[in-house]
């Protein structure tokens, strides 16, 4: 039986990052990888993205901006997860726990398992840690790219769906935050104004009536 194909999307505006993250996913542990580099200017994204996933040949779909890595075992062990092999059925959305680096630290960021409504009231699930099932994806329409953050909207949508969603408990992504453009730490009052937008959009899901 052969292995489903990941489509693995990169985003990139910084050509001085964009080697390491081809490199990452050259260096996957998994065969069928197909890797499509999407180019952008701007500092927000979503709509890039939506451009690129829609050529995608894959079963499954990764997002990767250009300065975040890959760990070698990421398409493989979701893969996995997903597809069956080590849980009863299949998914359609893993997520993995990743490290953070800043200021030359590396710092271990786990997520809470079990994800369910009340965690995805709090926690927003980053986009770069995920692999989706690219039909699932299609049919919920991809990223909102009207929102900051449309991570965290992409979730709260794939739940309301009835995506069977799965926490694979490794590290297995390494995020780079830093303030400028691509995998950003936002400030507080950035992210107060994304997530008004985001529960301006989904006010009976954070008023807890979904």
């Amino acid at each position: 039986m052969s292995e489903p194909r990941v489509s693995v999307i990169v985003l990139s505006h910084r050509p001085d990052q964009l080697p390491g993250a081809i490199a990452s996913v050259l260096a996957q542990t998994y065969s069928n990888v197909e890797l499509i580099v999407k180019h952008h200017a701007g500092e927000y994204y979503p709509e890039k993205f939506n451009e690129a996933w829609q050529g995608a040949s894959g079963k499954w779909l990764v997002f990767l901006p250009d300065d975040d890595r890959l760990g070698p075992t990421f398409v493989e062990t979701l893969v996995h997860f997903l597809d069956g092999y080590w849980f009863t059925g299949e998914g359609d959305m893993a997520y993995s726990d990743y490290y953070s680096e800043k200021h030359g630290y590396r710092f271990q960021f786990p997520f809470p398992p079990n994800l369910n409504t009340e965690i995805l009231r709090r926690y927003c699930i980053p986009h770069m840690t995920f692999m989706v099932r690219a039909e699932f994806w299609r049919d919920i329409g991809g990223w909102d790219g009207a929102l900051a953050y449309s991570d965290w909207d992409a979730s709260i949508r794939m739940m309301q769906e009835g995506a069977k969603i799965l926490h694979v408990p490794q590290f297995l992504y390494l995020r780079s935050v830093h303030g400028g453009a691509g995998s950003v730490l936002m400030d507080h009052e950035a992210h107060a104004t994304a997530l008004a937008q985001l529960k301006a959009k989904h006010a009976a899901f954070f008023a807890g009536a979904v």
